[in-house]
């Protein structure tokens, strides 16, 4: 046996360091150190170079931008906050809202453009020439900690990107108008709910005539899910145009709403991850509880204390959970799996929830729709520095704690989507904790 082979085998825990360094080692080579040599448009090959909305209106052509609604932003995040080593204690106090930096919040209308289905790019010109590729987020990026794989890139070095093709067997489309909601991840319902739905409310603002259709991706309306939420916000019920995914369609007057949140789609190293890698704009959190909590299910039979069971998740950020279900049948928690509730019963669960424990996963996205004074309680294997739940939790005053297998700083090279195993007697604590909270008797353990 080879010298690695024999070291691996001899170190516990050696095989899985040394994967995690070798897909680094890729990472690295194909998002930061990839030798593309931009070759001339004779090699076939799709380029674009990436840009925020300023960058577009200074490189475009002149008339082909016109910023039809501009404010600054007002996004806002805040700290995470773990539990005790004992597991006894939550944390003291939530941590204080702060404002992040960023672009203005807008709507523009871009003559002659293309999006791309499962794509948050916004192309303008000939990528087998001259192209730009409107994305403002990855403009903000200034630590480089931000990784863009987005469903229409094959590589992306600095602000430039090499395009896939148009997906094989997509038809091509071509429209007069539309307004572009596809989006990278827009299959997750996180993604969904809140660069999506958040998107309708400054279309709303204009007064567009009710013509101009939403240019969707095929999820949108695939997903019972996130068809029924679309359905829900969207009150001007415009025509819905769904675009497949890898499909490309060109729009003569494609309207484009900027992010109204900061929501990184990966990150080149967990554990550089910063609080202020997201951050959330209240007001459109306003506006997504007004638009559906009117229409939550609240069932009675249906607890207030629950368990986000994982069993039927994906087997991304598995844990011991089976160690862990007698500790939370003690303190009052019944299993749920959300799979098994329409979407508005999930909103309803949560509005009606006194307190929700369970591992990191898109259901918690479902906090914001939470009732203030609501203690929530996530599994992790990492203690973050950022999440993506605790910056619209505390604009919810939800009281937010994360409990983790490991303390400190991450891992080098760490991933968000490893398994990970939690001590039953610290989960046993923190639930008595919470349970304390709720009842009186440890009001000064979760006090704001």
């Amino acid at each position: 046996m080879s010298g690695p082979g024999r070291l691996l085998r001899r170190f516990p825990g050696a095989r899985q360091a040394w994967r995690r360094v070798r897909r680094a080692a890729l990472r690295a080579h194909a998002y930061r150190r990839a030798p593309l040599l931009w070759a001339p448009a004779a090699g076939g090959l799709l380029r674009a170079e990436i840009v925020g909305l300023d960058g577009l209106i200074a490189a475009a052509a002149a008339g082909q931008v016109e910023v039809l609604q501009r404010s600054p932003a007002r996004r806002t995040t805040c700290g995470v906050g773990f539990v005790s080593r004992s597991g006894s204690e939550l944390p003291a106090a939530l941590p204080p809202l702060e404002v992040v930096p960023g672009p203005d919040q807008y709507v523009a209308r871009i003559a002659d453009a293309t999006i791309i289905g499962g794509s948050s790019l916004r192309l303008i010109g000939d990528p087998r020439r001259q192209a730009w590729a409107l994305h403002d987020l990855h403009g903000q990026d200034r630590g480089r900690r931000f990784l863009l794989t987005d469903g229409a890139t094959r590589q992306c070095v600095g602000m430039r990107c090499e395009l896939l093709p148009p997906l094989d067997g997509t038809a091509a489309q071509s429209l007069p108008n539309g307004i572009a909601l596809t989006l990278n991840y827009g299959w997750n319902y996180y993604h969904f709910v809140f660069e999506v739905l958040c998107r309708i409310r400054a279309v709303e603002a204009l007064g567009l005539p009710p013509s101009v259709p939403w240019l969707v991706d095929a999820t949108t309306l695939e997903v019972p899910a996130f068809r029924a939420l679309f359905e829900a916000v969207d009150r001007e019920r415009r025509p819905v145009v769904c675009v497949a995914k890898g499909a490309w369609c060109h729009v003569e007057e494609l309207y484009v709403v900027g992010d109204p949140h900061r929501i990184p789609a990966n990150h080149r190293r967990v554990d550089r991850m910063r609080a202020d890698d997201h951050a959330f704009d209240a007001a459109s959190l306003v506006w997504l509880r007004e638009r559906l909590l009117p229409l939550a299910r609240r069932r009675d039979d249906l607890p207030r204390r629950i368990y986000l069971s994982r069993s039927r998740a994906s087997v991304r950020r598995r844990f011991n959970e089976a160690d862990l279900l007698p500790a939370l049948e003690r303190h009052g928690f019944v299993s749920v799996a959300p799979e098994t509730l329409d979407v508005f019963e999930q909103i309803g669960l949560f509005a009606g929830a006194e307190a929700v424990v369970g591992g990191s996963g898109a259901a918690f996205t479902n906090l914001a729709f939470a009732s203030p004074g609501c203690h929530a309680l996530v599994f992790a294997r990492e203690q973050l520095q950022a999440t993506f739940f605790a910056p619209y939790a505390r604009q919810c005053d939800v009281r937010l704690a994360y409990l983790t297998e490991r303390e400190g700083p991450p891992e080098l090279y760490a991933t968000l989507h490893e398994a990970f195993r939690l001590d039953p007697a610290r989960v046993d604590a923190a639930l008595g904790a919470i349970v304390d909270a709720i009842e009186g008797g440890g009001a000064a353990s979760a006090r704001r």
